[in-house]
């Protein structure tokens, strides 16, 4: 199965479409279309594509009837994946421990793929880097007010070294007082 996209540059007279893009074995279902969000460079001519989708449109009168999966298939399914899962990762690092030159490659793909992850995933990640900024400013939050707390003890202290001072008329010995605040 092959598809393609084509574009129409709307300066000219005549309807001529050029191709885009042109991609092979993406089967699309009854009624299922295929298009790509794209953005241009620096130049008009400069396409950069940002985004593949793949939906289908319906009415509700040609909205095929969806079929729930019976529930012993479905444990069997989850059983299947799951083992299929497991020897997968024993697979990968079985490759790793034989191919450790191969597993350097593997983790810059992985790298570059994170990259390009899909937005949801990279929203999550602004929010989990967001959340842990919060906490940091929250606990350095808490410092400063435990060093307001011992700062105003500190002056409590001093004060009243200088009416002890100020009572037994010690003018040979004098404290200058001074007041500390953290903002």
């Amino acid at each position: 199965c092959v598809n393609g996209i084509l574009y129409f540059f709307r300066l000219t007279q005549q309807h001529r479409y050029e191709l885009c893009l042109r991609t092979e074995n993406v089967f699309l279902p009854l009624n299922g279309y295929f298009g790509v969000s794209a953005a241009t460079g620096a130049l008009a001519d400069d396409y950069y594509i940002l985004d593949f989708s793949v939906y289908s449109v319906f009415n509700e009168a040609t909205k095929p009837a969806v079929q729930p999966i019976p529930q012993d298939e479905r444990q069997k399914n989850d059983a299947e994946f799951a083992k299929q899962i497991e020897q997968y990762k024993d697979e990968r690092k079985k490759f790793k421990q034989e191919h450790p030159d191969k597993a350097k490659l593997n983790n810059e793909q992985e790298e570059y793929a994170r990259h390009f992850e899909d937005a949801a995933a990279k929203e999550l990640r602004i929010y989990e880097t967001l959340n842990s900024i919060h906490q940091v400013m929250q606990q350095k939050n808490q410092v400063m007010q435990q060093m307001n707390q011992v700062m105003q003890q500190m002056n409590q202290v001093m004060q009243q070294m200088k009416e002890e001072m100020k009572q037994n008329n010690s003018n040979r010995y004098w404290i200058t007082v001074s007041h500390f605040s953290l903002s």
